[in-house]
């Protein structure tokens, strides 16, 4: 009967396993990821890469704050058989983010969750919108992510069974984590005061705490340490601490600050997460009616609240709020200088209605997270005091905990959109474990509320996704073609953001470009989408829209005069 048991184990999980990774595989054939250039910031993290490939050091470029190392040993790896390229540092990141997705599966599935659930799970981090483009990329959010989703499990792991070699390899994997982004700290912190409230302080149990903390924090210190010696370190890598003392040092100003971006943070998490919401809230209603009002109502007056403030400091009432990924067009910043800097030939932006959606889904989903939450945080401490823990509850403790101690420097300094991907692993199974069963998806109202979220979510993040990824492979080809048909120099293009940085970029404290921002030295040619004043457009390269669908161009422009 056991080894019934067994194989019926193994084959389900081989089937989830198998949904997981084909439809990861189908969505990355339809995006195309290849193409030898930067997105967004990751030329910055690409040319550490390249740097320690030709000389062996490892020499931060300046413009990120975050440690850097292991992202670049990394990369280096998968550079290392054919030579540097962005194609070799997306795979790195692709392999990394399923990597993530699976981790999250496992994840879920240490919490004992109905079968079906962990593949929710795992599906709603991998399309999430932002994940899922920031996977084709050499960004530093998803690797992140993935490495600090495996020190969880290892370290839940270790909170249930107390196995030595979970807690070696969940050390491992947070020192990696902290190593990539400093706040990965927020995972070993939490599990020392995960481990000291449960247990108490005694001298096996204290240790067993603090040393994996200590050792993140020491990792960090002693490679800014090497860095300082070898002049390598970054000038900015101390400027987000140095920022959160200046507005420590303002407490009135810090807790309407924090409200606002906790307004801000709840939104994009509340729509993220709002494939996942609908089949918790029956469940915890039926189990929890009163608490359950209670909760709702007080979410609502504080999202209530903190959305006036939040429209008091900002113009806009409509998603997305904190932009970098998630744009009024659709994914991705558009950094080319006519729409940037110009404000010209602006790529479509998607129908005010369809904002207003988005937003009302934001809002519902925030009011529901929170509520989801405050009962969460209810039963464990219920639980804990009638002496009734489940296994499971010191693992969601410990989730839970460690997104509060990541949120909270946020929350006080400021975030881009990408930075909340990090919280999705961990909310979506703390949310998942309070789903004892599936009661939630018998209504059918409740199913199709369910399959149209997430139908949405695959779409508008496969969609968007390839849409950010076509006109960026559209202007790479065409500084290829200026620089080797037409013999152009570098220093005569204005090619935009990732050009500029890629190619003239040299220090933080570099001045801006001769031509106006992005350090570029000339503007003789540029790539824009559409006609400037000033230039005559010598070639242009045709391309389909998705989002919203529409023909568009990357045209290569001449100066007149």
């Amino acid at each position: 009967m056991n080894l019934i048991a067994g194989i019926k184990y193994d084959r389900a999980v081989a089937i989830d396993l198998a949904i997981i990774v084909c439809t990861w595989v189908a969505s990355l054939i339809v995006i195309n990821p290849i193409g030898n250039f930067p997105l967004n910031d990751d030329w910055a993290y690409g040319l550490t890469v390249k740097h320690l490939l030709q000389s062996g050091e490892f020499r931060p470029s300046g413009w990120a704050s975050m440690p850097l190392l292991t992202n670049t040993i990394w990369g280096a790896l998968f550079c290392l058989p054919a030579g540097f390229s962005f194609n070799a540092l997306r795979l790195s990141t692709l392999v990394l983010s399923l990597g993530g997705v699976l981790g999250t599966y496992w994840l879920a599935r240490k919490f004992q969750l109905p079968r079906g659930l962990p593949v929710i799970c795992a599906l709603v981090v991998g399309y999430n919108p932002i994940y899922f483009a920031l996977s084709n990329t050499f960004m530093t959010d998803v690797p992140f992510t993935a490495m600090a989703v495996f020190a969880l499990i290892f370290l839940v792991k270790n909170l249930a069974g107390e196995r030595r070699q979970d807690w070696f390899i969940g050390t491992f994997f947070a020192v990696a984590a902290t190593l990539s982004r400093q706040l990965a700290i927020a995972v070993p912190l939490a599990f020392a005061v995960t481990l000291i409230l449960r247990d108490g302080i005694v001298r096996r149990n204290f240790l067993r705490a603090v040393v994996p903390p200590a050792i993140c924090i020491g990792s960090l210190w002693l490679l800014q340490q090497w860095l300082a010696m070898t002049g390598g370190i970054s000038t900015n890598s101390n400027a987000k601490n140095e920022f959160l003392l200046v507005v420590l040092s303002h407490p009135t100003w810090l807790w309407d600050s924090m409200e606002v971006k906790a307004y801000s943070g709840l939104l994009y998490l509340g729509l993220f997460l709002s494939p996942m919401l609908p089949l918790a809230l029956p469940a915890l209603w039926t189990m929890h009616r009163k608490k359950a009002a209670a909760a709702l109502a007080f979410s609502f007056l504080f999202i209530l609240h903190a959305g006036l403030k939040f429209n008091e400091f900002y113009d806009t009432s409509l998603m997305p709020t904190a932009l970098n990924t998630l744009t009024k067009s659709g994914i991705g910043p558009v950094t080319l200088p006519d729409a940037y800097t110009l404000n010209l030939n602006c790529p479509p932006v998607l129908p005010p209605i369809f904002w207003l959606v988005v937003t009302i889904i934001s809002l519902l989903g925030a009011v529901s997270l929170l509520a989801v939450m405050g009962l969460a945080v209810i039963q464990l401490v219920a639980r804990c005091r009638a002496k009734k823990l489940r296994a499971t509850d010191s693992g969601i403790f410990f989730l839970l905990l460690t997104t509060v101690i990541y949120l909270l420097p946020l929350l006080a300094t400021g975030f881009f959109d990408r930075y909340l991907i990090f919280t999705l692993p961990l909310l979506v199974v703390c949310i998942a474990s309070f789903i004892h069963d599936f009661p939630a998806l018998r209504p059918r109202s409740v199913r199709t509320v369910v399959l149209a979220l997430s139908a949405a979510f695959v779409f508008f993040s496969v969609a968007g996704t390839r849409d950010y990824l076509e006109w960026n492979r559209l202007r790479w080809r065409a500084i290829t073609d200026l620089t080797t048909s037409r013999q152009v120099r570098p220093d005569e293009i204005n090619g935009g953001f990732e050009f500029g940085g890629y190619y003239f970029f040299y220090s933080p404290q570099q001045p801006q470009g001769e031509k106006g921002f992005w350090w570029i030295k000339g503007d003789t040619y540029q790539i824009s989408f559409g006609p400037v004043p000033g230039y005559s457009i010598i070639k242009d390269y045709d391309y389909i829209n998705w989002l919203p669908p529409h023909r568009s161009r990357i045209c290569v422009l001449k100066k007149t005069f």
